[in-house]
């Protein structure tokens, strides 16, 4: 974590001294431990990181040096600095909001690379690993978005640049609560070595086949602050990111030889009978016009059908 070492000193000291002089500091270990403890508690509140220590029984090290991934492959820090420079020109409690959006999309992406990355990975290889995908689907995210997600999109950015920001910072924050959806496809875009527009065209082109952004939505906000509520929506959405995933690498597989609109039109002919009880399923639960935990079970299940994903995840 040298990036912490280097912010510890003067930018004067930094230029009469080689980055190995920096490396092989005696003290860096703790610079940099402290410093991280200090931007961790400072961005994210002490309580988060023992929520996040509690939920996945890693250790308070690692749930750090993992937030730490987290915030860089989402450059973070940039956004940050955009927020406290807009200060001045901001309504009155709106940077608060800004502040524990940030937090809470930061605790998501948090929870999701401790499910999904070795913790003995360096850390610099792990935000190499994620951090350009990312970046990528980021810078073009609009164009991936449909319908209704599209025109939620649009009018949270409109009411960023009303709190006060400039375009520029709205969108990057209107983006920057999307980061946990993206990490499944920054995965995706490594695991395959397929082009990352490609793969994300394909991963939330699915959604026009499953509305899968409602499902998530819904298991989140049925959530109580019950922990065990709480454990089970992850569960949930752990489960339906899988199946979106598996079925992503289905379509990207087929679209080697092909375009994506051809391989999506393969996968749904080949998938109709299973795609549309999923969606019977789905629309059961819409029409119903009140949903509840138990019909949400069922909806992620029935996307885990073996009939169409081949044997689920156990």
């Amino acid at each position: 974590m040298m990036e912490l070492v280097e912010d510890y000193f003067p930018f004067g000291a930094l230029k009469e001294v080689e980055d190995a002089d920096l490396e092989g500091h005696r003290l860096r270990a703790h610079i940099s431990s402290m410093l991280l403890t200090n931007r961790y508690v400072d961005r994210m509140g002490a309580t988060s990181h023992i929520q996040l220590m509690d939920e996945t029984g890693r250790a308070a090290a690692t749930v750090a040096r993992t937030w730490y991934v987290a915030s860089r492959i989402a450059d973070a820090e940039d956004l940050y600095e955009r927020l406290r420079v807009a200060d001045v020109t901001m309504r009155s409690g709106a940077q608060s909001q800004c502040y524990l959006a940030m937090g809470d999309a930061l605790t998501r992406a948090t929870r999701w690379l401790l499910q999904h990355v070795d913790p003995a990975q360096p850390i610099s290889d792990a935000i190499e690993w994620l951090h350009e995908p990312v970046d990528a689907i980021r810078a073009t995210l609009p164009e991936f978005l449909r319908a209704e997600r599209l025109e939620r999109f649009r009018s949270t950015c409109s009411l960023y640049e009303m709190d006060g920001l400039d375009p520029e910072a709205a969108l990057s924050l209107a983006t920057f609560r999307y980061v946990e959806e993206l990490l499944p496809v920054a995965r995706l875009v490594r695991e395959t070595g397929a082009d990352t527009m490609r793969v994300g065209e394909v991963y939330f082109g699915l959604a026009d086949d499953i509305d899968f952004p409602w499902l998530r939505s819904s298991i989140y906000e049925l959530a109580t602050d019950d922990p065990w509520d709480q454990r089970a929506s992850r569960i949930l959405v752990t489960r339906l990111e899988r199946a979106r995933s598996r079925m992503a690498a289905q379509v990207i597989a087929d679209a080697e030889d092909s375009t994506v609109n051809r391989a999506m039109r393969a996968f749904r002919r080949r998938h109709a009978v299973g795609l549309s009880r999923i969606r019977n399923v789905i629309s059961d639960m819409r029409s119903a016009g009140e949903t509840h935990l138990a019909g949400l079970v069922v909806a992620v299940d029935a996307v885990n059908d073996p009939g169409i994903l081949g044997p689920p995840d156990r």
